[in-house]
């Protein structure tokens, strides 16, 4: 039977290298610093050959954080993968071990990577008291890895060995690291303070503007319609904020994405995004609750194209356009029209001032169109099927034998990903990829070592 390939992953200094040890036998790997000892990614087979364990640099390391991220990305492409262990070590407070797990997961999960892929050590077991069941329900709960193992000082080899086998998937994952995906895993920028400042500066703002959206959202004088509304117009405002976000960065630190400098530049990009994302993710889900409520089917006219949604009536015939009966027009509603918002931040006062833009019904349709052509964004209309005055092209249809289209993006809720926004412009793109594909080059093939 072959082997299990394991990649160790981590901070610098949380005993990756101690792990190494215990399950190979060999000395010396081991720092009792915090500074990384390990500066390259080493393949290890254990005593008996079932687990192929690979140590890596710490993911923290102070100096050459780039490179030795490439080491890592190295050690992940060196054979399909039957476990990436993230490796941290206790601490008096159980809270501050699962946050360091949720950040590195948070950075470190592709969309398309099994969960199941990524499992959690805990080392340094004997100098905290904690119940093992305790920790695995918690890190379930808050980061949602479902696996883990432990290692105290006295912990035999083969005990640990079995308890990575039992976290191992059954079907070996490749993962076929490149220059893109290089950017979504790793934090490679380096600690230059006035670019990490403008960095802060963003996060911050872009964190009070989520607050005072939810405030402002959780005010009386709107319906649940506008709420729905307003909070999918948000989402797509944030997103065009943050490539705003990259752009300020960029050009307040005279980024060019060109020579020695450019995978530090790309680094910070990355990781001002990463966690710009990770603050616009609690809208996200919180948008899933009016998602839920989308799913009647949006269909298209077969005379004008033009999409529909049904929120009234039933699947007979109609004609393509007909407004929403007087019976709908109730607490503000749109009256059968996506409300259309307008978010402004006002840099003087740091607060955020959303207005929803007044408008009859024909000004709606217009705006709507006029916003699908200046910005790309939404031209869907919700349509109520009733008598009325029509509109739309006007053609006899029948709902039931309408074609089917797919919900609207901005309606969709998916996973946070790079794809959300440009990491870099796209005429830097060549040149980071190129630097990239050079330093995974220079790396010698993978030894293994018994």
């Amino acid at each position: 039977m072959d082997s299990r390939y394991v990649v160790l992953y981590g901070d610098a200094g949380v005993g990756k290298s101690t792990i190494v040890e215990k399950l190979t036998g060999l000395k010396g790997l081991s720092s009792d610093s915090n500074q990384s000892f390990t500066r390259v990614s080493k393949a290890f087979d254990t005593f008996d050959n079932q687990l192929e364990i690979c140590d890596t640099p710490g993911i923290n390391s102070l100096k050459d954080r780039f490179n030795q991220n490439i080491h890592v990305a190295h050690a992940l492409n060196h054979r399909p993968v039957s476990s990436i262990l993230i490796i941290v070590k206790a601490s008096q407070r159980m809270e501050s071990v699962v946050e360091k797990v949720s950040q590195l997961t948070f950075r470190f999960l592709p969309e398309d990577l099994p969960e199941d892929l990524v499992s959690v050590c805990v080392t340094h077991m004997d100098e905290v008291k904690w119940d093992k069941n305790l920790l695995v329900q918690t890190l379930e709960e808050h980061t949602g890895i479902t696996r883990a193992v432990t290692s105290e000082l006295n912990t035999r080899g083969r005990d640990l060995q079995a308890d990575i086998l039992k976290v191992c998937v059954k079907d070996p994952v490749s993962m076929n690291i490149d220059s893109d995906l290089f950017l979504k895993l790793f934090d490679f920028s380096n600690s230059h303070g006035k670019v990490m400042r403008d960095v802060r500066r963003e996060t911050n703002k872009f964190e009070l503007r989520k607050k005072q959206f939810f405030e402002i959202r959780a005010q009386a004088c709107w319906s649940e319609n506008e709420k729905r509304d307003m909070t999918f117009e948000f989402q797509a405002w944030m997103l065009e904020e943050i490539a705003r976000a990259q752009k300020r960065v960029s050009e307040k630190n005279n980024f060019d994405f060109n020579g020695p400098e450019v995978e530090y530049q790309a680094g910070h990009i990355a990781n001002m995004t990463t966690q710009l994302k990770k603050i616009l993710q609690d809208v996200r889900i919180d948008a899933m609750k009016y998602h839920k409520n989308l799913n009647s089917g949006f269909r298209k006219c077969p005379h004008c194209n033009e999409i529909w949604a049904k929120v009234e009536g039933c699947d007979g015939s109609t004609t393509c356009g007909n407004r929403v009966s007087a019976d709908m027009k109730w607490d503000h509603w749109s009256g059968g029209v996506f409300a259309n918002f307008a978010f402004v931040w006002d840099t003087r006062t740091t607060r955020l001032n959303v207005k929803k833009r007044p408008a009859d019904e024909d000004e709606k349709v217009d705006s709507v169109k006029l916003r699908n052509k200046n910005s790309k964004q939404r031209n869907w209309k919700n349509i109520n099927w009733n008598q009325g005055s029509a509109r739309g092209c006007g053609g006899s249809v029948t709902w039931a034998q309408m074609a089917t289209v797919p919900v609207p993006k901005e309606f969709q809720v998916v996973d946070i990903s790079t794809e959300d926004v440009p990491m870099l412009e796209e005429e830097h793109l060549p040149k980071y990829r190129e630097h990239f594909n050079l330093c995974l080059e220079k790396i010698n093939k993978m030894s293994l070592k018994g």
